[in-house]
């Protein structure tokens, strides 16, 4: 099992794990070719809880991502604009592959409660990401 040191000391306190992500972003006339590794830590020892990698191209404009784009703009700036697109494409097919966590009784009361208030969130699950979790 592969663990690193963690960044800083203070981050074992309240926060449970921490996702690395190593990007890597090529233009292709207009559009741009992603890929990512991502690597789950455990903060607690800082071994590896999952690890996927995932890859694609995508348009640099995009009218299904046109208002995510416009948020990271407003946010970030006019730089930004190009990457917004597929990094969301790309980073939603990564996340889709996560596991599924084990909760307790508290977790899943507060999290039927965020359903009920209209807070949860839905979606279909289409990736181009492959994953690897640690049963731990």
């Amino acid at each position: 099992m592969t663990t690193i040191e963690l960044p800083f000391p203070g981050m074992k306190s309240g926060i449970e794990g921490v996702l690395w992500l190593k990007p890597n972003v090529k233009r292709d006339g207009k559009y741009l070719f992603t890929e990512v590794n991502a690597t789950l830590y455990r903060c607690t020892d800082g071994a590896v809880v999952w690890e996927a990698e995932g890859a694609g191209r995508w348009p640099q404009k995009d009218e299904g991502t046109a208002q995510t784009t416009a948020t990271y703009v407003k946010e970030f700036g006019p730089d930004v604009e190009t990457y917004a697109g597929p990094s969301f494409h790309l980073i939603k097919a990564l996340l889709d592959q996560m596991p599924d966590p084990v909760l307790d009784e508290r977790t899943r009361t507060r999290r039927s409660s965020w359903a009920t208030d209209g807070q949860g969130m839905a979606g279909g699950r289409r990736s181009t990401a492959t994953s690897r979790s640690s049963q731990q």
